[in-house]
């Protein structure tokens, strides 16, 4: 504390610079006193906040409140910043990650896959002759010997019956130009070729079969997937993809209406096809049905039937 006593006749204007000793310059301008205008004063830096000893007028009062409270801000900006500790840097780090992984999925996602190694995508086979699978598979019921379809014919059939209809509230923006099936090692994966608002996108759905011998026979069971990502993680099991991003089983709740629609449009194929048959193999390019119970019966036919 200080005393400065004199007469004001005016306003004041205090100026104060803390060094780095806490030390105080004082600037009085417009003062009367009996000291000099220039007062140096010694104050402690945890006191930076000051009072004067006199009665000044209503002007010079704000002026000093104002002192104080600029010496106040002045003591809490010199004081050093909190950094963040390692919980915080960490969090940051994940979010970061996280958004980096949905950024490259995302990427994949909107890139149609290739279509151009799936058997029957070829304009050369367009107008190529295509049995009637509806037929051949009633026929090998019928007379009880095994069929083999390949991917090519298979492809070729669904491109010449499928009626590619897409209803909906998008039914502008959104076409299913057409529906492929790729054959592969022990699953199968049937592919929704569209175009959204112009530009290709493509979802697919793997199928898995399983047979088992029961007390009625063979008993198959359909799996919605194409195995583990890997042999040592076995869950999630992989569903399908979208573009070309392969994604977990759970994420084809998004696509089973339309592959619901599909199957219904088909619904006399996939009862000949899975539900009559004895036996079930897929294998890369090939499906290969048989509707007796025992591979030794004597009356098997070419496959090329």
């Amino acid at each position: 504390m200080f005393d400065l006593t004199g007469t004001v006749s005016i306003g004041i204007e205090i100026e104060i610079r803390p060094h780095a000793r806490g030390c105080l310059d004082l600037n009085a301008t417009g003062i009367s006193t009996h000291q000099s205008s220039l007062a140096r004063i010694w104050v402690p830096r945890s006191r930076l906040a000051f009072r004067c000893n006199f009665q000044p007028s209503r002007e010079a009062s704000q002026g000093i409140v104002a002192v104080v409270i600029r010496a106040h801000m002045a003591e809490e900006s010199s004081k050093p910043k909190p950094k963040g500790g390692c919980l915080g840097k960490f969090v940051v780090l994940i979010l970061l990650v996280a958004a980096l992984g949905l950024g490259t999925a995302l990427f994949f996602i909107i890139q149609p896959q290739d279509l151009t190694n799936v058997g029957g995508n070829s304009v050369a086979l367009k107008f190529a002759p295509v049995r009637d699978l509806t037929t051949v598979l009633k026929s090998s019921i019928d007379r009880g010997y095994p069929v083999t379809l390949t991917e090519t014919e298979i492809n070729q059939w669904l491109g010449r019956t499928l009626r590619t209809k897409q209803g909906g509230l998008l039914g502008g923006q959104i076409s299913l130009d057409r529906v492929w099936v790729r054959l592969e090692d022990d699953y199968a994966e049937v592919i929704m070729e569209r175009k959204l608002m112009g530009s290709p996108f493509t979802t697919s759905m793997f199928i898995r079969i399983d047979q088992m011998q029961g007390a009625k026979g063979v008993v198959s069971e359909v799996h919605l997937d194409g195995g583990p990502y890997h042999e040592s993680v076995p869950n999630p099991p992989r569903g399908g993809r979208f573009g070309k991003l392969v994604v977990p089983q759970g994420f084809l709740i998004l696509v089973m209406p339309a592959y619901k629609k599909l199957a219904a449009v088909f619904k006399d194929e996939i009862h000949l096809g899975f539900e009559e048959m004895a036996k079930i193999k897929i294998s890369k390019g090939r499906l290969m049905l048989d509707p007796r119970a025992s591979s030794n019966d004597p009356t098997t036919l070419p496959k090329s039937f």
